[in-house]
């Protein structure tokens, strides 16, 4: 089947994906009644005008809200897609020692501990490692958040089961993205699997994962594992995230004028949506 694919929103209704969605919708409903807090889907902890504002124009123009959303402002559609998408094709185990890159304070690092994970979470911002581990502390959860700069693991060889990374590489520069990928190898144990969503055709010229090839080059190539599923990124063509830059013409600019744009997207603005795409490996 295909595993390594751009997000379909119809991905939603397998039985499998609908599954995980309910056991976050359970999740948070939870976390609710609890008081216990989890950051937003763009990494934020609390009211923030300008980041609601960016969110909100990130969606699209097209967003619709699924009908029975728990938490839609703070967890879209396209989030549920990534966890339970990469849930629903891995084997998760209570017991298993998981590393969540860039994930600290996430919703997806709680479900992982919550479904009795030994979570390490890293993350280079501290104010989301400090979340994660009073919300661990508070449910008893298995977590630990650690500040640390993803492309510098620190963890000894064959540590951890599973890896994922939920949209956090394309914030990375490509040298970098290139410079983690080589290390993940030596931290997940033999047979462990490295199962990672990202940003996919995105206009932002620095994130620059925009076809099979940049997926071949930036990730498997250096991770030097087994591909599951198929070899070649599949791209259904669908996107359904917009860009902000794009919403004001003297922003364009800007970002054209300081090369963060190419100069067509002075005038194509098809180049505004792009979508997150996924990446299933195993040592």
């Amino acid at each position: 089947m295909l595993l390594n694919k751009t997000m379909d929103r119809e991905d939603l209704a397998q039985a499998p994906v609908r599954r995980v969605v309910e056991e976050l919708y359970a999740l948070m409903r939870w976390m609710r009644q609890q008081d216990l807090a989890y950051s937003s889907w763009i990494g934020s902890t609390g009211p923030d005008p300008f980041l609601d504002r960016q969110q909100r124009l990130n969606r699209g123009p097209s967003y619709v809200p699924l009908p029975d959303g728990v938490d839609d402002e703070r967890i879209p559609w396209f989030l549920l897609w990534e966890i339970g998408w990469l849930v629903a094709h891995t084997e998760i185990r209570p017991g298993d020692k998981v590393l969540d890159l860039g994930g600290s304070g996430s919703l997806f690092s709680s479900y992982l501990a919550s479904k009795g994970c030994r979570v390490v979470s890293v993350d280079i911002n501290p104010s989301l490692v400090t979340l994660a581990n009073e919300t661990a502390a508070r449910a008893g959860w298995a977590l630990e958040a650690v500040q640390m700069d993803m492309t510098e693991l620190s963890f000894p060889a064959n540590t951890f089961d599973r890896v994922f990374s939920v949209c956090v590489y394309e914030h990375l520069p490509e040298q970098a993205r290139i410079a983690a990928n080589r290390r993940i190898r030596s931290v997940l144990k033999k047979g462990g699997w490295f199962c990672i969503t990202f940003d996919y055709a995105n206009p932002d010229r620095t994130m620059h994962i925009g076809s099979p090839e940049d997926v071949e080059r930036q990730f498997i190539l250096p991770l030097q594992m087994q591909v599951l599923g198929n070899p070649r990124l599949h791209d259904n063509g669908k996107r359904y995230l917009f860009h902000p830059w794009f919403a004001n013409p003297l922003t364009r600019i800007r970002k054209v004028a300081r090369r963060r744009l190419p100069i067509r997207a002075l005038w194509d603005r098809k180049m505004a949506f792009y979508t997150f795409a996924s990446l299933f490996c195993r040592r």
